[in-house]
């Protein structure tokens, strides 16, 4: 079977979710050129938050390696959280 063959699908909004996992402050010190890697997700989630796509955001062991870092975050009413 070609690729051609397979049936297309097509990405909806309501079938999507960005998710951005573990940006949190003493896990994003260790990211190398961490602030171009934060304005990346950022774009993201303005591009998700205009075509409307549900934003999910993780932390791990947020007592020990920080919140989701509020550059990232945003509007915490337009987002859901996680923590694990």
């Amino acid at each position: 079977m070609v690729s051609s063959d397979l049936p297309r699908k097509t990405l909806s909004a309501d079938r999507s979710c960005l998710i951005t996992i573990d940006v949190q402050d003493r896990l994003a010190q260790a990211i190398a050129d961490t602030e171009s890697v934060q304005a990346e997700i950022r774009k993201l989630l303005t591009a998700a938050s205009q075509l409307a796509v549900p934003c999910v955001f993780t932390e791990q062991y947020p007592g020990g390696l920080g919140a989701t870092l509020p550059q990232v975050r945003g509007p915490r009413s337009s987002r859901r959280l996680s923590r694990r």
